[in-house]
């Protein structure tokens, strides 16, 4: 059975939206499996419903067989239809088919109205019509189509509509028109069907809702009819006689009941009917084919002489009855074309009959049916026909049918106004105006039209189709458009200046000559000329006798542009629009239609109707004095209210070419209509008509965009003026948007036009204002102000203010008319209404949007808004699967929701959705399987569906995927056991699927399902299945994480690549969760699914990922450049994206391309800089994308290393992995201020995969490789896009310290084997040694003035890297290389001044940089240049002179007192003396005799420490000691006078005594055994090989470590006894 029922209004959207990403195959399927709908005429959605064997427990009852498919009914989906069926008189299976393709809306428990027979049934039938009209209207989209060899969906329309045509006519024996017929047939029935006697039952209100929808199939029916006869099917003479026939019974289905509806739309319904129906009895009659041979089309009606007679009949009964006019001309000319044509008569059957009859007879001939419809004005209807069907879709062919009966029936006629009137409408189409105008009839007429003006003013529109046409097709404008070369006009009383010009055999048209000026003022107020004067000598011809005065058309030969501003001038100068205002209303209509069919040519327009005027723009000044004039009359006639919406049509339009003078009389002079009681509005609210509104809402929208490129170069107009305009108009649109759902309408499209138009001019200016940088604080200027003053006012509004609620009303009431406009969009045969109704929706979901992510983005408390949409959450939802253009705008907006940062808890969704939290799961679900989806409506699924996981949705995100119910059914349903991990599934299952169908055309729809599996695996650990599930899975996702090198990156756009390196990176994330969890519960199934297939991808992975080579900086380099040459404050970075809406890959992502182009039209070609910004993006794109991706191996890899330990197959893969990282490191071309944190993170990497690298057993092929990991960090830190010196940029050692650690880490194995000589380069040892004393002497001088931990910890690595170094082999050679190093850079002197501070400098109350100091100072000690160094610069001295001395001058320093003061002792003091004393001796003796009699009471503490039992004994004592002991024993060898001095012999003694005394007592030694630091209870687990984490838990610590001080002491006292 089918997983769902499409239903017909998502076949059309998705037909109608062109989508590429939605399969051709796919689409073509599914109609073709639908045939049977538009072969069943009267009842398209009807099925059949079948039983089920009744199953105890089971909820299905029946089956719905459709369209050749079975699907599921529940019980109570069958009742339901059941009762629907006997409200309605519907057939039950086609109630069930609504039922099932609107399941969430109709289900009994989710309906409000469940209670309610009247609305229920009011609802089902919007429903119900919106499935059926949708189902016609795909009918008339394929017929379209398939006319059109150009269409998106041409191939796939031609083999629905000939399957769908061939087998009706197989059916109905061979007959091709059988399908017309039998539609013809069905309108026959439609027109004599009443209301079912139940909806009288349930009120007014319900038989309203079945006519208007009555009315509307009809029209939907002629749509399919028309198209079939214009282009599809021959029009036999059976279609012809059906039609006609249906025709005279139904007055051309105009007489018709509708006593339900209200009047106005019941004449509107009929009359629409009326002109269907005449259109197509045109194109039935078809005068174009009546001129061709009908021996080529022998089954065209004409050829059958019954036929003929027969609607001759028809004909004859139409005598006098207007509405059949057009027809009746048609049918007279058709006879008279045949009459005309012997060879076509001949072809008639009974060509006789018919000739006697229709040809012989005065009475019944076609001259008198030609004559009496004539007599009727058939003109006037079939102007009216055009005007109100031009929103149908098939306007354009209704006009050419109507323009063959036109261009051939004015042959007949005198050319009337309503013959002028029709043809300015008809040939407005530039298309139709292309075909016939050199046609000679028509020519005729346009010689007519200027033969006749300017007395007939009402030609000129007529006379400007040439100039529309050119300018809608974008064609070069002919100059003799411009010039007219006769002017007519009624000469002025009394006015007998001229003399008549005899010629030979003339008696008409009397040509006369101006023996005078003659002044026009008083004639009229079109002028030629600015002297309003027709010069003496100008020649004319009297071409009306009948008339007095004559009228007189005159050779005068002048532009047609400047006469316009002349008149208009004339009549603004004098006051004389009353007396003109019809004259205004035609000549504005007219500018505004050309001016609208091509902008680029309105500055070129204006400046020619402003030639005769003062100024350049004059004529924008005149209308704006037109306006102004009307603004102020008390109260508005029709005509004068006409006038104001035209001038600010024209102000619109006026924006584009010269907005500095729109600007200054909006300024001055709109102010007028700035509030709901001014002279328009009480107009607009009297008639229901806002046509000046949705102007007026124009010219804000182009102002503020004028406002928007002007806030770049100033323009001539004050920023204070525009900044009050703005801001004071701003208040009365909200205003109106507050009040805009309480009007009253006569045009219901109107409402969303406002309602449309209001939120999409809010949701620009967020966008605009917020959405980059150069409106944000850093780039200040006063042409921004306007627009921040405006945002600033916005978001008061609607989320700030207390009234917020007021102005959200409206924009949340959307919510409540889905329904309605759901009806609006489908069932409406109006395209413009429809697609208002779609772009309100639309819009206002929008704005909500960018409300919701604006509030987070400046982080205001919560609004309004989001707490109502909360609660509104299952509206939402059960509008999801209904209208498809809304579908991806209603998930964006739930998802801005739900990530929406709050200061506390997000809402849950799950509390407001307590008692359907099913349909979240269920409304997903149903959109995924949905075959015919886009993939954008497919990524907006599942980022939603991600954004349950990634915000604070739990509750929900645990229904989601365990397929409960809340409340839980069972609450041991929570746990993973083997039902819930089955139904957890249906989602994950949906996107592993996905998965399979992977195309390398279409990555980014890829993207966000590879997410969504990566958050639901790290979320929820019950979506594992089989072993089997389990590796075709994990095969999906390697092959993912392979896709940078199996796919070629040439073959991939830049957006693309970028895509494919996001899918990858989310598949690396999958597998390191994968591994992590592996690792912590000690599973073997990590190797086996996901290292054990990437093992030998790993190298190119690896290098692939962590070298940047997506960046190419020249595409940087030019665009600042192209920057610069503007010599602007706006800057490549002014354009930065601030990130309101999450960004998106492509042209748009870091620099917002579409606002650059508004801000950057004003410096004229801006193509080539667009064009630079838009490589820019898609290059940041790509590297933001590999940025992901490299990030999500540092995941992977952290986990991966401890795998390595572990297979012996992978062996020093983590140093080859740390050989391709440095490598990236060092070769990146890519800015440091773009790739800063990308680096460091790399070199963090490294340090990490070092540290269990080092733990690997010391080998060659270890040594080899340290060896190269050594000189590859030396290179990354050498590298030049960091400045390790820079002393104000802390956040570089960012990326430092991880490397010296790595140095350090690796010297420290190298070295560490014994007799192993080390093979590194002398260069790069000097190098290092170089680059830390020159850090170091910069760190000693900077921690004086900021004593930070981390520069103390900087001290103390970059020491312990130097340390290491010097201590080892690698110093052979090197020590006078030392030296200079040393000397060059200060480092020893810097130090000791930093230790001569360092008392001050403490860190938690401890000295612990002068620790640091002298421990530097220990190592350059530690070879005999050095320590001569360290002497020479005066350290016994400063140790001397030292604050921290003091403890030692007094004795009595131990660990228990201060045990960094101690380490400086211990490991400092004395290590350093003992140095310089071996390497200087005698040299330096003196200084070191001074420095030990200063510190002698804390040499004698030490040992007489140990004459009696000490209080404790740690490591440090003895080492402290040993230490002493090493000392006086050197000092023997120099100074043995001085020990004599100190008495060393004695103390040595009292120290032996002491120390034999613990020795032989252990359980007393165990007792005191106590360490002095952590370092050293650390040490002692390492010696004696206690696991640390079971340190705390051993009991045998603490004898362990009395054992290690029982070692130390035996090695004390022998060295005591040896000495």
């Amino acid at each position: 059975m089918g997983d769902s029922l499409i239903s017909w209004a998502w076949i059309l959207s998705s037909f109608q939206a062109h989508n590429e990403s939605i399969s051709k195959e796919t689409f073509e399927s599914l109609l073709a499996e639908r045939v049977s709908a538009f072969q069943n005429i009267r009842h398209p959605l009807r099925g059949s419903v079948q039983p089920l064997k009744a199953t105890e427990g089971e909820e299905e009852d029946c089956v719905l067989s459709v369209y050749n498919k079975s699907y599921s009914v529940k019980k109570s989906q069958k009742e339901f239809a059941k009762r629907l069926s006997d409200l309605t008189s519907f057939d039950e299976a086609g109630v069930l088919y609504v039922i099932l393709t609107h399941s969430e809306e109709f289900m009994p428990q989710h309906a409000s109205y469940s209670d309610d027979d009247t609305q229920l049934v009011q609802e089902f039938q919007k429903r119900y019509y919106a499935e059926l009209f949708s189902c016609w209207k795909v009918f008339v989209c394929l017929l379209r189509a398939c006319a059109d060899p150009n269409h998106f969906w041409y191939k796939t329309s031609k083999y629905m509509v000939v399957t769908v045509l061939d087998q009706f006519k197989r059916s109905n024996s061979g007959e091709p028109s059988a399908y017309c017929v039998d539609l013809v047939a069905y309108l026959n029935e439609l027109s004599d069907q009443a209301a079912p006697i139940q909806y009288s039952i349930l009120g007014e209100a319900t038989l309203a809702h079945w006519y208007f929808f009555y009315f509307h199939l009809q029209l939907q029916l002629l749509r399919v009819l028309f198209l079939l006869i214009y282009s599809l099917l021959p029009c036999t003479s059976e279609v012809a006689i059906a039609w006609f026939s249906c025709m005279k019974k139904t007055r051309f289905l105009h007489d018709q009941e509708f006593m339900h509806l209200d009047v106005e739309t019941g004449f509107s319904l009929c009359n629409k009917l009326t002109y269907l129906a005449t259109v197509i009895s045109t194109t039935i009659i078809s005068l174009d084919k009546q001129v061709l041979p009908f021996q080529e089309n022998r089954s065209f009606f004409m050829t059958s002489g019954d036929c003929i007679l027969k609607i001759q009949d028809i004909m004859a009964s139409f005598h006098g009855d207007p509405i059949s006019s057009p027809v009746a001309l048609a049918w007279g000319i058709a006879l008279h074309n045949l009459h005309n044509n012997p060879e076509n008569l001949s072809m008639v059957e009974k060509a006789n009959v018919v000739s006697q009859t229709l040809f012989e007879n005065p009475q019944a001939s076609y001259q008198s049916m030609v004559v009496s419809a004539v007599k009727l004005d058939p003109f006037s209807l079939i102007n009216s026909i055009l005007i109100a069907l031009q929103n149908d879709i098939n306007y354009d062919g209704y006009s050419v049918i109507l323009a063959v009966l036109f261009a051939d029936a004015i042959s007949y006629v005198k050319f009337s106004s309503s013959v002028i009137l029709c043809a300015t409408t008809l040939f407005k189409n530039p298309q139709i105006f292309e075909i016939y105008s050199d046609v000679e009839s028509v020519a005729h007429l346009f010689s007519y039209a200027r033969a006749r003006f300017p007395f007939e003013l009402s030609q000129f529109p007529l006379l400007v189709t040439p100039v529309l046409s050119s300018l809608n097709l974008q064609q070069p404008l002919n100059p003799d458009s411009n010039i007219i070369n006769t002017f007519t006009q009624v000469l002025p009383k009394g006015f007998k200046s001229y003399e008549i010009i005899p010629e030979p055999n003339v008696t008409t048209n009397v040509l006369i000559e101006l023996q005078d000026s003659l002044h026009l003022e008083q004639s009229g107020f079109f002028f030629p000329n600015k002297e309003k004067v027709i010069p003496k000598g100008t020649r004319g011809r009297i071409v009306s006798v009948d008339t007095f005065p004559p009228i007189v058309m005159w050779d005068v030969v002048y532009p047609r542009w400047p006469c316009i501003g002349i008149s208009l001038e004339h009549i603004v100068t004098n006051n004389l629009y009353h007396v003109h205002d019809e004259f205004l209303v035609t000549f504005l209509q007219t500018l505004v239609d050309l001016f609208n069919s091509n902008t680029d040519q309105i500055r070129e327009l204006t400046r020619s109707i402003s030639l005769s005027l003062e100024g350049e723009y004059e004529f924008i000044d005149l209308i704006c004095n037109v306006l102004d004039h009307y603004l102020s009359i008390p109260s508005l006639r029709d005509i004068e209210y006409q006038i104001c919406v035209l001038s600010c049509q024209l102000l619109c339009l006026f924006v584009y070419i010269e907005p500095t003078s729109i600007w200054a009389y909006a300024s001055r002079s709109l102010k007028k209509v700035l509030s709901l009681d001014n002279v328009i509005f009480e107009h607009e609210s009297l008639t229901g008509i806002y046509d000046f509104t949705l102007a007026f809402f124009e010219l804000y929208e182009l102002l503020l965009d004028n406002c928007i490129s002007r806030s770049v170069i100033s323009d001539d107009f004050s920023i204070n003026l525009k900044n009050e305009f703005v801001r004071q108009t701003i208040q009365c649109l909200f205003e109106i948007f507050a009040n805009f759902l309480d009007w009253r309408y006569s045009k219901i499209i109107q409402q969303y036009q406002v309602g449309s138009r209001f939120t999409s001019i809010i949701t620009k200016l967020l966008n605009a204002i917020y959405g980059i940088e150069y409106f944000g604080s850093k780039f200040t200027n006063k042409r921004i102000i306007p627009l921040q003053q405006l945002g600033n006012y916005i978001v008061q509004r609607f989320l700030v203010q207390q009234d917020a609620k007021r102005y959200l009303y409206p924009l949340l009431s959307i919510l409540d008319r889905v329904n309605p406009l759901y009806s609006e969009i489908f069932s409406s045969t109006d395209n413009d209404l429809a697609e208002a109704a779609e772009n309100w929706l639309v819009s206002s979901l929008e704005t909500m949007q960018t409300l919701i992510d604006l509030r987070g983005f400046l982080k205001l408390k919560p609004s309004e808004l989001e707490r109502n949409l909360f609660s509104r959450s299952p509206q939402l939802f059960y509008a999801l699967p209904q209208i498809y253009p809304c579908v991806s705008s209603i998930l964006r907006l739930l998802t801005s929701l739900i990530l929406a940062p709050w200061p506390s808890e997000t809402p849950s969704l799950l509390a407001y959705m307590v008692n359907s939290t099913d349909v979240v799961g269920r409304v997903c679900v149903r959109l995924l399987k949905n075959p015919i989806h886009s993939s954008h409506i497919e990524g907006c699924v599942w980022k939603f569906l991600s954004s349950i996981m990634k915000g604070q949705q739990q509750g929900l995100a645990v229904l989601l995927f365990s397929g409960k119910k809340f409340p839980l059914e069972n609450m041991k349903s929570l746990r993973h056991n083997e039902q819930t991990q089955i139904t957890s599934r249906s989602l994950i299952n949906l996107a592993e699927k996905r998965m399979d169908n992977f195309f390398i055309n279409d990555i980014s729809s890829q993207v966000p399902i590879i997410e969504f599996i990566f958050l639901s695996r790290n979320f929820w650990s019950a979506s594992y299945g089989t072993a089997q599930q389990e590796t075709d899975f994990w095969k999906k996702v390697v092959d993912a994480i392979k896709l940078p090198i199996t796919v070629s990156s040439s073959a991939l756009s830049e957006t693309s690549k970028a895509d494919l390196y996001v899918l990858a990176a989310h598949a690396v994330r999958i597998a390191a969760i994968q591994l992590h969890v592996s690792k912590f519960n000690k599973s073997v199934s990590a190797k086996k699914l996901v290292i054990d297939p990437l093992k030998d991808f790993i190298n190119d992975l690896v290098q692939t990922t962590f070298t940047i080579t997506t960046y190419d900086p020249s595409v940087f380099e030019t665009l600042n450049h192209n920057f610069e040459e503007y010599q602007n404050e706006l800057n490549a970075m002014s354009l930065k994206n601030t990130g309101i809406t999450p960004p998106v890959y492509g042209r748009n992502y870091f620099y917002n391309t579409h606002l650059a182009k508004a801000m950057l039209s004003v410096f004229g070609n801006i193509e080539p800089l667009i064009s630079n910004i838009e490589n820019a993006n898609n290059a940041l794109s790509t590297l933001d994308a590999q940025t992901a991706l490299l990030r999500s191996w540092g995941i992977f890899l952290a986990a991966f290393i401890d795998f390595v330990k572990e297979d012996s197959t992978l062996s020093f893969l983590d140093f080859d992995i740390m050989h391709w990282i440095l490598e990236a490191l060092e070769n990146d071309t890519v800015d440091s201020f773009i790739i800063r944190d990308l680096s460091i993170e790399r070199a963090a990497l490294v340090f990490h995969i070092s540290q269990h690298a080092m733990s690997a057993p010391y080998t060659d092929s270890l040594k080899e490789r340290l060896e190269t990991l050594m000189a590859l960090t030396w290179r990354a830190l050498s590298t030049d896009k960091f400045s390790l010196f820079d002393i104000n940029n802390g956040f570089q050692m960012n990326y430092y310290r991880p490397l010296f650690q790595v140095l350090y880490n690796g010297f420290n194995k190298l070295l560490s084997a014994p007799n192993v000589n080390a093979n590194i380069e002398v260069g790069i040892v000097s190098g290092i040694l170089s680059m830390c004393h020159r850090k170091l002497s910069q760190l000693f001088q900077h921690a004086i003035t900021e004593p930070t931990p981390d520069v103390h910890s900087d001290i103390v690595l970059l020491n312990a890297i130097q340390s290491v170094i010097v201590n080892s082999n690698l110093m052979k050679g090197l020590q006078s290389l030392y030296i200079n190093i040393i000397m060059d850079h200060s480092s020893i002197e810097n130090c000791l001044r930093l230790f001569s501070w360092s008392h001050a400098l403490l860190i938690d109350g401890q000295p612990y940089f002068a620790d640091a100091a002298m421990s530097f100072l220990v190592t350059c000690s530690s070879i005999p240049a050095g320590a001569e160094q360290v002497a020479s610069h005066g350290v016994f001295f400063a140790i001397a002179e030292s604050p921290l001395s003091s403890s030692l001058k007094t004795g009595g320093l131990g660990a228990d007192v201060s045990s960094v003061q101690y380490k400086l002792w211990i490991r400092g003091i004395l290590p350093l003396l003992f140095h310089i004393v071996k390497y200087l001796g005698n040299r330096i003796m003196n200084d070191a005799r001074e420095l030990i009699l200063l510190v002698l009471p804390q040499i004698q503490f030490s040992f007489l420490n140990w004459s009696q039992p000490p209080s404790s004994v740690s490591l440090a004592s003895i080492d402290e000691s040993f230490m002493l002991v090493l000392l006086m024993d050197l000092l023997q060898y120099f100074n043995p006078a001085l020990l004599q001095e100190i008495r060393v012999s004695e103390l040595k003694a009292e120290m032996l005594n002491g120390i034999d005394y613990l020795v032989s007592h252990p359980n007393f030694l165990s007792s005191l055994a106590e360490p002095a630091t952590l370092y050293e209870q650390e040490y002692a687990m390492e010696v004696i090989g206690i696991p640390k984490e079971d340190a705390e838990a051993s009991k045998e610590i603490k004898t362990q470590f009395a054992k290690l001080v029982r070692m130390q002491l035996d090695k004390l006292r022998a060295q005591l006894e040896s000495s």
